[in-house]
């Protein structure tokens, strides 16, 4: 669950770049 928690901040991060 984790490891998806950090997928999604990454994804969320990219998408606010």
């Amino acid at each position: 669950e984790q490891s998806m928690n950090f997928l999604r901040q990454s994804s969320s991060f990219l998408k606010n770049s």
